[in-house]
């Protein structure tokens, strides 16, 4: 059950991380110091990186563990999560070219929440 929780936890704290972005220069004013201001916004990227990153691993680890494929199925969403990687990579400086890297965060999180049900669901019914 914990495991199982890894790539979705993973997946929330992004939308947090990159929803700190557009707020940085009001938070840094008002000695707000949030992760991304303590970082600052291009090391921040990495921790935006890295934890997608792990999000993907955990379902590599769901299907060993519950030795079923069926939980390889969260890897559908690393498209969209490249594309948000790329934006913010390149975007991070410029809140209005950001939004496309936050709305796509917010994707992988909802497509991988409908895919891990799917998953759970048949998790109980298939064997590989």
């Amino acid at each position: 059950v914990v495991a199982a929780s890894l790539p979705i936890g993973f997946l929330i704290a992004n939308v947090l991380w990159i929803n700190q972005y557009p707020d940085y220069e009001a938070d840094k004013k008002a000695g707000k110091y949030n992760w991304v201001v303590r970082m600052g916004k291009e090391k921040g990227i990495r921790v935006f990186v890295l934890m997608f990153a792990l999000a993907y691993a955990a379902f590599l680890l769901l299907a060993l563990l519950y030795r079923n494929a069926v939980w390889l199925l969260g890897l559908i969403s690393v498209p969209v999560a490249v594309r948000s990687v790329r934006t913010a990579k390149r975007e991070f400086g410029c809140t209005a070219k950001l939004i496309p890297a936050n709305i796509g965060t917010v994707q992988v999180y909802q497509i991988t929440g409908l895919v891990m049900v799917i998953a759970a669901l048949s998790n109980r019914f298939v064997s590989s």
